[in-house]
């Protein structure tokens, strides 16, 4: 089931500010570690104004679409 963009951005605060390990958070969550070592990525690399929406959904649909 998809997270939504407020529930990973709890998981990755809990990481990083409660300093619980991945595999914890992963195994309370239901999240794959791989995911959210992937989310802390996206997160840690957006600049400080794009914190917040650094974690949404970006498929690209349509015309759009880079294929």
């Amino acid at each position: 089931m998809r997270k939504s963009t407020q529930e990973k951005y709890v998981l990755i605060k809990l990481i990083l500010e409660n300093k619980q390990s991945i595999m914890e958070v992963a195994r309370n969550s239901g999240v794959a570690r791989k995911t959210l070592y992937h989310w802390l990525y996206k997160y840690k690399q957006a600049g400080p104004r794009r914190k917040t929406t650094a974690l949404e959904a970006r498929y690209v649909k349509g015309k759009n679409h880079p294929l």
